[in-house]
């Protein structure tokens, strides 16, 4: 690159492209760096867990065979013997196992360690892919994969043993698809076989990777009907229901074992305790909401008390809203949402519904539970500011404002340690 063309590159563009490459380096140094212990203080989410994903790997790759869990993370115990995710649909830890085999301790766990590594690259790229397919120009595109790079908890969960990082990179395999389902029916009156196929791949290979994936299959099926109401063509339910059958049959052996085994499809319980019922008051709402906002931007499990951290909270709470205005103000301008905003709007609201039915029966309000919405939630924190912005004539505001609200998280570990 010369000089001619760095400067002709806008100011906002540039620090987009190096907050970008901050992320990549970090996200790859925090692969070989995190501690894989539950000794470090403070303590972040799923240092209790990789222990128990890792040993999953292990047992899998030294056993050829599928490990039974006996024990919740809840029980006595539980955190001395980490053998507690063992109920968790196998993609994820097969793929780790087949790298385990060939390398054995300790190089099998930065080689699981570097697939979720690979899988969290994946999702910026789909990030990118998604926009780029919205016909949105290539500035937004790297706003949108800036915005997602630069989130502390994506980076993290995508740097250590942990089948989420996977799991979000088929949610984006399969919201693109989708998407290009959904265009490429409208033009066309039908979906492409080819497009049809991968469809049933990504969602096969997301019931294997996590349950929580299930919300793409009525969105799945919405697509095709509404592509069936446009064309009055019948092929079009025949390859919906092919899509969604053939998924669930490939998937089904997996859930028929959690079934046998722990006497349930999903094994919930095995996972997050025994059931109970939350949400029961305005005090119960108000805090699983305080605490999706503070998990959905931080990963640490017990934040100190200090003015500096409650700051930070308030912070985070405030750009939710703010991002929230401006897609409210965009949509009631326009009078409505457009159909592909429809759709990344269905699975977030089904990933919600999903969420609140956890959280009313296990009390587990961790934000990353929302990143199977990861294309909405870049989308929604991207392109309404744009709009909202150039429609009342500041659009130079919209550099500052998207990096401020991706690289505030940041603050809670400054203010951490200044303590």
């Amino acid at each position: 690159m010369d000089a001619r063309t760095l400067i002709s590159i806008s100011p906002t563009k540039l620090a987009f492209a190096l907050l970008l490459c901050c992320a990549l380096s970090l996200r790859l140094l925090l692969v070989f760096t995190l501690p894989f212990d539950r000794t470090t203080s403070p303590l972040l989410q799923a240092q209790n867990d990789e222990p128990s994903h890792y040993n999953y790997v292990r047992y899998l790759a030294e056993n050829r065979a599928f490990p039974v869990q006996t024990t919740t993370p809840h029980d006595e115990g539980a955190f001395e013997t980490d053998r507690f995710e063992y109920y968790q649909p196998p993609l994820y830890y097969t793929l780790s196992a087949i790298l385990w085999s060939g390398l054995g301790d300790p190089a099998g766990l930065y080689a699981a360690r570097l697939l979720s590594f690979l899988c969290g690259i994946g999702t910026l790229v789909l990030v990118g892919a998604l926009l780029r397919r919205l016909d949105h120009p290539p500035a937004l595109q790297l706003a949108g994969v800036t915005f997602t790079a630069m989130s502390i908890v994506h980076s993290y969960f995508s740097s250590i043993v942990s089948n989420d990082s996977l799991s979000w990179f088929l949610s984006l395999l399969i919201t693109f698809e989708l998407m290009v389902l959904h265009t490429h029916s409208s033009a066309h009156g039908r979906p492409s076989r080819a497009g049809s196929l991968r469809l049933c791949a990504w969602l096969t290979g997301g019931m294997l990777t996590k349950s929580s994936l299930l919300i793409f299959y009525p969105v799945a099926a919405g697509t095709f009907l509404l592509a069936f109401v446009r064309g009055r063509d019948r092929s079009v339910l025949v390859h919906g229901a092919l899509v969604i059958a053939v998924s669930l049959i490939l998937a089904a052996p997996w859930y028929a074992r959690s079934l046998e085994v722990y006497g349930s499809i999903f094994a919930m319980q095995m996972g997050f305790g025994t059931p109970s019922v939350h949400l029961s008051s305005f005090g119960d709402v108000a805090d699983l909401a305080a605490s999706s906002v503070r998990y959905f931007w931080f990963p640490l499990l017990d934040l100190p008390s200090s003015r500096a951290i409650f700051a930070t909270y308030l912070t985070s709470a405030a750009f939710v809203t703010i991002h929230g205005l401006f897609f409210v103000a965009v949509t009631c301008r326009r009078k409505g949402l457009d159909s592909t905003e429809t759709l990344l709007l269905a699975i977030l609201a089904l990933n919600l519904i999903a969420y609140l039915k956890l959280n009313y029966t296990w009390s587990e309000p961790e934000g990353r539970f929302l990143f199977p919405s990861l294309g909405a939630i870049a989308y929604l924190f991207v392109i309404p500011a744009h709009r909202f912005l150039e429609s009342i004539g500041r659009p130079r505001l919209f550099g500052p404002i998207v990096i401020l609200t991706a690289s505030h998280p940041y603050l809670y570990a400054v203010s951490m340690w200044l303590q």
